[in-house]
């Protein structure tokens, strides 16, 4: 299945904390994906990252 969206090296910080390392991943068409993990462990970094919410920086 072809992905409809994908995500190749997704780094994010919250404050001074890297909560995202190069993050590689795809959603394909007509699935659906979860965002799971413990707290603190930047979920919601990730989904504001894809949102947009956050600035990007290069580097």
């Amino acid at each position: 299945m072809a992905n409809i969206f994908e995500i190749n090296d997704l780094s994010g910080w919250f404050r001074e904390n890297q909560v995202l390392k190069k993050i590689r991943m795809g959603i394909g068409k007509n699935s659906v994906t979860s965002v799971m993990g413990p707290s603190g462990c930047g979920k919601s970094t990730f989904i504001r990252c894809l949102n947009r919410m956050h600035d990007m920086t290069p580097g």
